[in-house]
Order: C-alpha cells, then structure tokens, then sequence
C-alpha cells in the first residue's frame, strides 16, 4: 500500500506580493535583456537593432499600451471589488500599513 501523500505546504500571502514598484521596471529590463543576451548572439542582436530609435520608439509604444491595459484591467478588478461582484481581502502587514 502506497504511503500517503502529504499536501504541498501552504504558501503565505507574503509570498505573492511584487516587488515595490519603484523597482519593477530595472528588474523586468534587466530581466529581458539576459533571457534575450543568453538565447544569441549579442553581437548580431546589437546589429539587428541598429543605432536608430526605432526599436526605442515601439518599445515606448508597446510599454505605454500595456500600462493603459493594466490600468484598466485594475479599474475593473476595482469596481468588482466596490460592486461585490468579486470578496477582496487585505491585510495591512502584508500591505506594510
């Protein structure tokens, strides 16, 4: 008979809490630039992008549409919360209150 199997440990809510803001972006920029460093060549990456703006200016872009994104979708979750359409718990230690 096969022991019994013991449930995973309970993660905190801690756990699940982002980084405070203010560092987010440096982290994700450093984040892409080794996935996308260690995946090729730097060199021909660097050659591909060239000394143009254009990838800065779509870069720009595309980071400027997906904050909009997120700020809607947080809008929503908001009202949902507000409307009772969804529970929403919190807790100050968690939050550093």
């Amino acid at each position: 008979m096969a022991a019994a199997r013991k449930a995973a440990p309970r993660r905190s809510h801690a756990e699940f809490v982002p980084a405070p803001r203010a560092h987010r972006p440096r982290r994700a920029a450093r984040a892409l630039a080794r996935g996308h460093a260690r995946t090729g060549d730097r060199a021909a990456i660097a050659a591909y992008l060239g000394n143009g703006v254009s990838f800065d200016r779509a870069l720009v872009e595309f980071s400027e549409s997906y904050a909009e994104l997120n700020l809607r979708d947080y809008r929503a979750l908001k009202d949902a919360a507000a409307d009772g359409r969804i529970a929403v718990e919190t807790d100050p230690a968690v939050l550093g209150l």
